[in-house]
């Protein structure tokens, strides 16, 4: 679930601080940086974009924060756990409000563990090619899940080609999702399931017991791409050779207020007349996008020439 929040403490507009997002007292969710809201009512004001785990629905969630004093607030407002939920947005912010006083006795909020799993230390690299045939990907893959796409392709995609050379192999039970397929892995004899190849076109959740990282060299993606879009949520690759703007990335569609990008940690929103708007600014190579839109449509990623 994500929210787009305003915080307003002892009536206030935050700025910057931290805000959490708890189920219990266990964090599940955590945004140290606000934007400035570009557009709207709200427009000036700053908004911290959090993204929320869990996973049973219907959980209560309850909101703290800490300003840049280290004083930790109690916020007013829960909200109970939907999956793929969008709280607010930033033409109406889901609006949390506190005071300073009496301060309640609760320590600054550590970043969550489990779930989500921790984001990885450093972002996908994509080396620069030593030919225009020779593509090298490199994708860090966390303990517990990862959401990941390719940009590189070879003749032979199947799963134990494509993941032959993780730094720390798979284990019993570790898991390969697409958005309708998936594979399960037995020690002693390997992936089991619906999902037997890795497209382009798509992103995949992988669920590992221990971290890795995955390289994997090949062609790179020929662009343009096609690419289908369905109304409601699809999975979304970068099959680019660098980072691109959202904007100028994505396939060309007729999108509406209120469309969503996800990566595995931020979001974005796109508001007609204005585009985009939220931490998730562009797609990177390695990466993998969850994205809902109004309508469905058919176009191609564009091919993008280098820098």
């Amino acid at each position: 679930m994500t929210a787009t929040a305003h915080v307003s403490i002892g009536g206030v507009g935050q700025t910057s601080g931290v805000l959490v997002a708890l189920v219990g007292s266990d964090p599940r969710g955590v945004q140290s940086s606000s934007l400035q809201i570009p557009l709207g009512p709200y427009q000036g004001q700053y908004s911290f974009g959090i993204t929320i785990f869990s996973s049973t629905p219907g959980e209560t969630v309850r909101f703290i924060f800490q300003d840049q004093a280290g004083v930790v607030i109690q916020l007013d407002q829960t909200s109970t756990f939907v999956v793929n939920g969008i709280l607010g947005t930033a033409l109406t912010p889901f609006m949390l409000t506190g005071d300073y006083a009496p301060p309640p006795s609760i320590p600054p909020a550590a970043p969550p563990t489990s779930p989500p799993p921790s984001p990885p230390a450093s972002p996908p690299v994509v080396p620069p090619p030593s030919s225009p045939s020779n593509v090298e990907l490199v994708v860090s893959m966390n303990k517990g899940w990862t959401w990941l796409s390719l940009n590189v392709e070879i003749a032979d995609m199947s799963l134990g080609s494509v993941f032959g050379d993780l730094s720390n192999p798979f284990v019993n039970d570790d898991y390969i999702k697409g958005q309708f397929e998936f594979s399960q892995y037995y020690a002693g004899y390997g992936f089991y399931g619906t999902l037997n190849t890795i497209r382009t076109d798509t992103m995949y959740k992988v669920k590992k017991a221990s971290s890795a990282a995955l390289t994997f060299a090949g062609e790179p993606t020929a662009l343009p791409k096609a690419f289908t879009i369905s109304a409601g949520w699809n999975y979304v690759p970068c099959p680019h050779q660098r980072s691109v703007a959202l904007g100028e990335g994505l396939p060309s569609h007729s999108w509406v207020s209120g469309d969503t990008m996800k990566s595995q940690m931020q979001f974005a929103t796109y508001y007609e007349g204005f585009g985009w708007f939220g931490q998730l600014s562009s797609l990177d190579p390695g990466q993998g996008y969850k994205m809902k839109v109004a309508s469905s449509g058919s176009a191609p990623f564009p091919y993008l020439p280098p820098p």
